[in-house]
């Protein structure tokens, strides 16, 4: 649980921003925001999870600095994935941000802390930004899902859905896309 690879990822997540490019099931990172692969949430979770064991092996052991320098990364890592546009990264980020505030009080509780570490590390969390309203993911959701369908329609790679895919739409939904490739006379 320790090595470069943990000091690199910990130094990573304080960056101001992350980035994770949307690629779809097709190889392309146009079109479809709906057929992007989204592994890498749940690799993210792992990754917190690892965090969260580290952090109460340090508090274990007395290493306030590391068990503080996990913990806050884990919440780095809620805030920014839940800042990437999509409902459910906005899920996997508060799902984060609850393991993190479990391992913190799992560790305070312990006794091992002295009353100024727990402020300072209260301190350092009031610091860090919180996580965006579930409403700005709905938001920034909608305007990708509209421009990708524009860009779709724009360049002419629009076509008929297929039957699967109508039913994963919605059949409302799938009719009225099939109509406007029908009328834009795309096949």
């Amino acid at each position: 649980l320790n090595g470069d690879w943990c000091r690199l990822l910990c130094e990573g997540w304080q960056r101001p921003r992350f980035w994770i490019p949307y690629v779809s099931t097709d190889g392309r990172t146009a079109g479809n925001t709906y057929q992007v692969t989204l592994a890498y949430l749940g690799q993210m979770r792992g990754v917190a999870n690892m965090l969260a064991a580290r952090a109460l092996l340090g508090a274990r052991s007395g290493d306030f600095a590391g068990f503080a320098r996990d913990v806050l990364t884990m919440q780095r890592m809620a805030v920014r994935i839940s800042s990437d546009g999509r409902v459910i990264s906005h899920l996997v980020g508060v799902s984060i941000e609850a393991l993190a505030g479990r391992t913190i009080g799992v560790a305070m509780a312990s006794g091992r802390f002295s009353a100024g570490q727990c402020a300072r590390l209260g301190n350092d969390m009031d610091a860090l930004n919180a996580l965006p309203p579930v409403r700005e993911a709905v938001d920034v959701a909608m305007r990708w899902s509209a421009l990708g369908t524009a860009a779709t329609l724009a360049v002419g790679e629009a076509k008929l859905l297929r039957q699967d895919e109508q039913a994963a739409l919605g059949a409302a939904a799938a009719k009225a896309w099939n109509e406007a490739c029908a009328r834009l006379d795309y096949k």
